[in-house]
C-alpha cells in the first residue's frame, strides 16, 4: 500500500535532521509537471531555516509524513531556493486555486493536493480533493487533525489541467 500524505499537513510542519533534531520549518512541496507520463513528480520540499528559504531534494528525504519530513542526513545544502522550468510550488501555485477538470470541463478548487509514494519509492501528485471537508479538516489545529485519507471527491492529477501560467518557471 502506497503511502499518502497532504500538502496542507506539510506545510507548517517541522523539518528534522536525521536524528531527530529539528531544522526549521516546512514552507512547500516542489513538483515537476512535465514528467511526460501525466504525473507530477515530486522534486523536494523547501523549508524556512534560520530566516532563509531553502530547498532540500527529495532524494535527501528519508521521511515523508504528515506532521514532519525528516532528511536522510544531519546536513544540508544551505543554497537559497530557486524554482527551475517546469517546477510549481504545490502549496503558493496549486492550493486553493482553481484547475479544471478536464472530464466534466468544469472549474474546480484544488481544496487539497495529495500525494503518494509509489512501489518503487518515487513520490508523486496523486490529486486534488475540492471537497470542502479537505478545507473545514484543514483550519483544525494540528493534534487534532488526524490524518484524513477520506475524501469527498477525490479527481485524479492526470484529470485536471492547473492553472499556473502566473508560474513564470511552469512553462
Amino acid at each position: 500500500m502506497p503511502d499518502i500524505v497532504h500538502v496542507s499537513s506539510l506545510a507548517g510542519s517541522p523539518l528534522l535532521d536525521s536524528s531527530g533534531e529539528e531544522l526549521g520549518k516546512v514552507e512547500d512541496v516542489v513538483a515537476r509537471l512535465d514528467s511526460g507520463d501525466g504525473k507530477a513528480t515530486v522534486n523536494g520540499v523547501t523549508a524556512r531555516i534560520g530566516g532563509r528559504e531553502l530547498f532540500v531534494p527529495i532524494d535527501r528525504v528519508e521521511q515523508l509524513g504528515p506532521h514532519s519530513v525528516t532528511t536522510s542526513s544531519p546536513e544540508l545544502d544551505v543554497a537559497q531556493f530557486e524554482r527551475r522550468p517546469g517546477e510549481v510550488l504545490l502549496r503558493k501555485d496549486v492550493l486553493d486555486r482553481s484547475v479544471i477538470n478536464v472530464n466534466t470541463a468544469r472549474l474546480v478548487k484544488a481544496r487539497e493536493v495529495e500525494l503518494v509514494r509509489d512501489d518503487d519509492g518515487t513520490w508523486r501528485v496523486a490529486g486534488i480533493d475540492p471537497g470542502l471537508r479537505s478545507r473545514f479538516w484543514r483550519f483544525l489545529p494540528r493534534r487534532y487533525r488526524g490524518h484524513d485519507n477520506e475524501h469527498q471527491q477525490f479527481i485524479d492529477w492526470r484529470d485536471i489541467e492547473p492553472f499556473v501560467a502566473h508560474v513564470p518557471t511552469s512553462r
